[in-house]
């Protein structure tokens, strides 16, 4: 076809089926481990998780093996949802607003404060939005300053909306996205361009698609209180 996203959907990605191929648990003095293998797309699709859970904090490996034969995937990372009163955000990364692989130029480095409801882009037409490039860190607080605190082996890609991929795809307009579920957050260790520049067709650039092979990301989590926020 001529539009990614068909071939998204075609493929399966728009409701990918996990199954899980192994899962241990590793106990050391000071630590608990945990290593998840996961399969999607009848395994065109694998990942390999390894978690470690200590008093500093969590950390998580990822290992990702893409296999389709697709021309670029649209990401590789996972989504969390977060209790809505989670939706102070603040983020050492490209900004302050949206910003891709791809349209970044414009966007620069620095550390923005924002709201969740505030990266939501009302497009005329809906569609999942809010992305922001090359971050270092992000910290999502509650009103008391009491939050997570998240950074990343290299620069990654975030959004937190207050609705979920999925409600965006099935909204043509505002008033359809329906009732937020909470802060949807989504980090990934590697995001595609949204190409676009000779009309919205399929023109990702090579450099900017998550072409078949291996990637691997890391990102660690650390609980935080008023007093750690940087």
């Amino acid at each position: 076809t001529n539009c990614y996203n068909e071939d998204w959907i075609r493929e399966g990605l728009d409701d990918p089926k996990g199954k899980v191929e192994s899962f241990h648990v590793y106990q050391a003095e000071d630590a608990v481990f945990v290593k998840t293998e996961l399969s999607y797309l009848d395994g065109k699709i694998s990942l390999e998780k390894m978690y470690e859970i200590s008093g500093s904090g969590i950390s998580l490996k990822v290992s990702a093996v893409n296999a389709t034969c697709l021309e670029t995937l649209p990401r590789i990372g996972q989504t969390v949802i977060l209790p809505e009163e989670f939706h102070a955000v603040r983020y050492y990364g490209r900004g302050p607003w949206e910003n891709y692989r791809d349209r970044k130029e414009a966007a620069f480095v620095g550390i923005y404060d924002s709201m969740v409801s505030d990266m939501h882009v009302p497009y005329v037409r809906c569609s999942e939005c809010g992305g922001r490039e090359d971050v270092r860190w992000l910290e999502i607080c509650s009103d008391s300053g009491e939050g997570i605190r998240i950074s990343g082996s290299r620069y990654f890609h975030f959004s937190a909306l207050p609705w979920t991929i999925r409600q965006y795809a099935q909204a043509d307009y505002q008033d359809q996205l329906g009732e937020s579920c909470g802060t949807v957050l989504t980090l990934d260790g590697v995001h595609a361009g949204l190409g676009g520049d000779t009309g919205w067709t399929k023109n990702i650039h090579p450099e900017y698609r998550i072409t078949p092979g291996c990637y691997e990301y890391e990102f660690r989590f650390r609980w935080i209180g008023r007093e750690d926020r940087a």
